[in-house]
């Protein structure tokens, strides 16, 4: 990587710490052995020209058919949707991606095809975000990082609606504040309106997860999905 540069940190503890600090990226690599940081990708120095390749439609579109497909229990229909996964990343993965998300996907979705083989509705949810989401930090590289931030808002709504069903409270809590986070990244993409009925539907969220109610945290992550779903 032309004009990258090596760095040692001595921190207040006495201890060393080795980083990597790259032109337009800034901090690369950094961290100790068995804990590194280090930056799969970044845009725009990343960025790639055109529209992202079919096959990375075909997941996401897989993905939003296995999550469907499993929570209705088809697991003919959810099969033949990992079928149709695994097709498109193959394809994709021939072509040469970087390591670091080769590695996510990969991992992502032998766990997906392990739940869906398994008939474990959960679990198979569960990948199915962890797939999908893998496959918009292939988007980024080709669109806006506002447009990739609603996408993953809207996969961060389904993780809200699996932590619900499992009456997981502290998971509730944690995707309340990460659809927040996001929503900030991208609200001002959006019409008045918009952000104003976005904004009350994240608030009603948040109420939901600091009261710990479960059904109205689903009811909330639900008019969310629907909310993206809607717009133009």
């Amino acid at each position: 990587m032309p004009g990258a540069i090596d760095v040692t940190e001595l921190h207040q503890d006495g201890a060393y710490e080795d980083k990597t600090f790259a032109p337009g990226y800034g901090e690369f690599t950094t961290g100790y052995p068995g804990d590194i940081e280090a930056v799969a990708i970044a845009v725009p120095i990343d960025g790639l020209a055109g529209l992202p390749p079919a096959e990375l439609d075909a997941i996401t579109t897989g993905a939003d058919s296995v999550f469907d497909a499993a929570q209705a229990g088809d697991w003919t229909k959810a099969s033949n949707a990992v079928t149709a996964i695994t097709t498109a990343w193959n394809s994709y993965d021939a072509g040469g991606v970087p390591p670091l998300l080769d590695t996510q996907m990969t991992d992502t979705l032998a766990a997906l095809t392990a739940a869906v083989t398994a008939n474990q509705a959960g679990p198979a949810r569960q990948q199915t975000v962890a797939v999908a989401m893998a496959a918009h930090d292939f988007r980024l590289r080709h669109r806006p990082a506002a447009e990739i931030d609603l996408a993953r808002f809207e996969l961060w709504a389904r993780q809200t609606l699996i932590d619900a069903a499992t009456t997981d409270a502290a998971g509730v809590s944690g995707d309340a504040a990460t659809l927040e986070w996001i929503r900030d990244r991208f609200v001002h993409t959006l019409s008045a309106p918009d952000a104003t009925q976005l904004n009350t539907l994240v608030a009603n969220l948040r109420t939901a997860a600091n009261a710990a109610d479960m059904t109205a945290a689903s009811q909330a992550a639900t008019a969310l999905r629907a909310f993206v779903a809607g717009l133009p």
